[in-house]
């Protein structure tokens, strides 16, 4: 049966990769909390100085629980410039 009250803990030690750095004229919203546990929040990253609605993509890291964190969908792509983008 599998334990869902245990958070999971990385499985893996190999090789490190560095996280992307946050593209320039992008504000970062970190940890916003959607449950009870800390590692349950996302960040949002936003164009700098936005003021109309924009689209919204929602990025879901797939580390199956052993791999990197959020931090992993951070992205110097044109969308982080252009729309809102959430990491989970």
């Amino acid at each position: 049966m599998t334990d869902t009250q245990t958070p999971a803990k990385p499985q893996h030690t190999g090789t490190v990769i560095p996280l992307p750095e946050v593209p320039p004229g992008v504000e970062v919203i970190h940890d916003v909390s959607f449950g009870p546990h800390e590692r349950q929040a996302y960040d949002v990253y936003l164009p700098e100085g936005a003021e109309r609605p924009l689209p919204v993509v929602v990025f879901f890291h797939p580390g199956a629980w052993q791999r990197r964190d959020k931090r992993a969908g951070r992205t110097n792509r044109p969308s982080a410039r252009s729309c809102k983008t959430s990491s989970n």
